[in-house]
């Protein structure tokens, strides 16, 4: 009896095994957009084992074409996870997401390169055209409703510079990203620019923002972004002005 509850067994794992390989992937891309609020996955081939979207867009944002394969060994976790790849011409990375218990998306050691425009303009109020290169690293990130519940990383632009509406150097930027109860938050700072740059930002689950920068020109801060600070910051000691926005997204 004990061997034949085994062969039944290994039977029916064997079947399920089958069946999830061969599971259509646009079938199941339909659920992930439903779990993630403006993910949109276009071009779906493949199976849930492996497969690729020719198109990936969040938040009216296309980040280019994804490709995935299933890491079986995290289905003893309880877990179904995925690895990876992001190929577009402003956008290369790769990592692990999955879902996990109760419907979870979470992703974990996820490193990608990026266009800093990509970033920038996201959370400027007006456009912006800028240079250097954007490292992302996202150690841990958890997705509940659609935003972040738990959140660890760094995002670092080397030789940082915004060159319109004003030509300025920031040098090397770093900014470290954690979440607290209120929402997610952002901490920069820079070195070796012609100004120096610290500040915060933080994004609530309803899409409010708050942005707060403090800027203090050096002696090689050209007289446009001179200009521009005591125009519309605050002066504060040392020298230095503060800039804030908020917004919604």
């Amino acid at each position: 009896m004990t061997r034949s509850w085994r062969y039944l067994a290994a039977g029916v794992g064997a079947y399920l095994l089958i069946l999830l390989v061969t599971i259509p992937a646009d079938r199941a891309s339909h659920l992930l957009e439903e779990k993630v609020a403006g993910l949109s996955l276009q071009g779906v081939t493949g199976t849930i084992f492996s497969g690729q979207a020719a198109r990936v867009v969040i938040q009216d944002q296309g980040l280019g074409s994804v490709n995935w394969s299933l890491r079986p060994w995290a289905l003893l976790l309880g877990r179904l996870e995925y690895r990876i790849k992001v190929r577009d011409a402003t956008l290369q990375g790769d990592g692990a997401v999955g879902l996990g218990l109760g419907g979870v998306v979470f992703v974990h050691d996820l490193a990608a390169e990026l266009q800093p425009d990509l970033l920038v303009n996201y959370f400027a109020p007006d456009a912006v055209k800028t240079t250097g290169q954007v490292s992302l690293v996202i150690d841990s990130l958890e997705l509940s409703d659609g935003f972040p519940r738990e959140l660890a990383g760094v995002v670092s632009w080397a030789d940082a510079r915004i060159l319109e509406p004003v030509d300025l150097s920031l040098g090397q930027v770093e900014m470290v990203l954690s979440h607290t109860e209120e929402g997610l938050v952002g901490n920069l700072g820079n070195t070796s620019g012609a100004t120096a740059v610290s500040g915060d930002l933080s994004l609530a689950p309803s899409g409010q923002y708050h942005i707060n920068l403090l800027l203090t020109p050096g002696d090689a801060t050209a007289p446009d972004i001179m200009e521009l600070l005591t125009s519309f910051g605050q002066p504060k000691p040392g020298g230095a002005y503060l800039i804030t926005d908020s917004g919604q997204l």
